[in-house]
């Protein structure tokens, strides 16, 4: 039986998964097309509403209120993409859970859903992460690796999974940047 806790942070999470946290390569400037008056890229980026009225002198030209708004997403962004925010809570609270070994698949895919990626073998990241407390790690043969971004590509919970479709170990990945 689930923990209330554990129920909570599964929602939390599915019900922020698909939301885009941001890149690190991303240009986090505000970018206005006049012609729509809107943001062009309203999913990362603040939106800029433009707000045509007349002036109080209405034999003189129309004036223009620029208003710099905070787009919705940015509010989303914060709970995807804080340290410690919901979604990362979530994911610490099912990474701690889930990846006890002998874990199965279908648990984790029960509180977590499908995974963002599935390695055949370790990304350079990944390998180190594995080395940094083992020099002389090997993977496993025929195992593979769940992976669960949390933000972007570059922090990660990963769960590696035997061909039994079993959890051998898990933890986190981060990238540091």
């Amino acid at each position: 039986m689930l923990s209330k806790n554990l129920a909570l942070a599964s929602s939390n999470y599915l019900r922020l998964k698909g939301q885009l946290a941001h890149s690190h390569n991303q240009d986090r400037r505000p970018s206005f097309d006049a012609r729509l008056g809107h943001s062009q890229n309203q999913d990362r980026r603040p939106s800029i509403n433009v707000h045509l009225g007349q002036s109080q002198n209405q034999d003189r030209r129309p004036s223009i209120n620029v208003h710099l708004g905070q787009s919705q997403n940015q509010d989303r962004r914060l709970s995807v993409d804080s340290h410690y925010n919901e979604r990362h809570q979530a994911m610490i609270e099912l990474q701690e859970h889930l990846g006890k070994a002998g874990t199965t698949t279908d648990e984790i895919e029960y509180l977590m859903g499908s995974p963002t990626r599935i390695l055949d073998e370790p990304d350079e990241a990944l390998l180190r992460e594995f080395k940094r407390n083992n020099e002389n790690y090997k993977y496993p043969q025929d195992a593979k690796i769940w992976i669960y971004e949390w933000r972007s590509n570059h922090d990660y919970v990963y769960f590696l999974i035997s061909k039994d479709k079993k959890v051998i170990q898990s933890s986190w990945c981060y990238g540091f940047k």
